[in-house]
């Protein structure tokens, strides 16, 4: 499926499609069902649309729709997007971004209490997911961060480059609670998506590194500096290398 980057919120659409439904005595028949969607304009002046489930947020795969398309067929739903999915959308924001404080003060079962309340309303919420992941590694409660990330790896929205921060940030905290082939494990899906990430690189390299394969780590320091012939953290790297080989895995 092609990769599809959120960008500017045009609003809740509607569509009419048919819908298989079974009759009484088993009768199988179509009717018309109204199904809500929420559109983004992309950087590339494409649109995005995205479902909206029963929570009245986005969720699921996103489509791409041309410009005709959204004009002939979708139907704006302003009232619906202003008075219902808007102030949901808020309120899990503000769930995310108390979470988010509390975790950066420490505060580990707050910080909890407030990521699962974004969640339970926006399961595939990219940033709730990843600050929950991060609370998880910081209580070391390994199952749970295990059951997060196997989320995690399902959501294209995870691996977007407006998730980039939060994504290093929670792979870093799994290579330093020395978690590092759940941290591969997230840095290769990432890698897949966007190739020519030199930080994508560097971080893998880190997590190598302290795995003991060497090789691998002076491979991906290598692409990273390709990448980016002025990053001097990979420079560096491959510098200290040279001179503290560490042991082969």
């Amino acid at each position: 499926m092609e990769k599809i980057e959120s960008g500017k919120t045009m609003g809740v659409y509607s569509t009419m499609e048919e819908v298989e439904i079974v009759e009484e005595g088993g009768a199988k028949g179509e009717t018309l069902d109204k199904l809500y969607w929420f559109v983004t304009e992309t950087e590339d002046g494409r649109f995005a649309a995205q479902r909206i489930n029963k929570n009245h947020v986005p969720g699921g795969p996103k489509a791409m729709v041309s410009r005709s398309e959204l004009v002939d067929k979708y139907e704006p739903e302003p009232k619906y997007y202003r008075n219902i999915t808007l102030p949901i959308l808020q309120k899990i924001e503000t769930a995310v971004k108390l979470g988010e404080k509390h975790r950066d003060a420490g505060n580990l079962d707050r910080a909890e209490e407030a990521f699962l309340r974004a969640l339970s309303v926006d399961e595939q919420n990219a940033k709730a997911n990843l600050g929950l992941g991060d609370v998880y590694v910081g209580k070391g409660e390994e199952d749970k961060v295990q059951e997060v990330l196997e989320r995690l790896l399902k959501m294209d929205e995870v691996f977007e480059a407006n998730q980039r921060i939060e994504l290093n940030r929670f792979g870093m905290s799994l290579r330093k609670s020395k978690m590092f082939d759940k941290a591969l494990k997230l840095f290769l899906k990432a890698l897949e998506i966007k190739a020519d990430d030199e930080h994508l690189h560097f971080n893998l390299a880190r997590v190598f590194y302290e795995k003991g394969d060497t090789g691998q780590c002076r491979k991906h320091l290598l692409e990273a500096k390709r990448l980016n012939p002025a990053f001097t953290e990979a420079d560096k790297f491959l510098k200290y290398l040279e001179k503290h080989p560490g042991p082969e895995a």
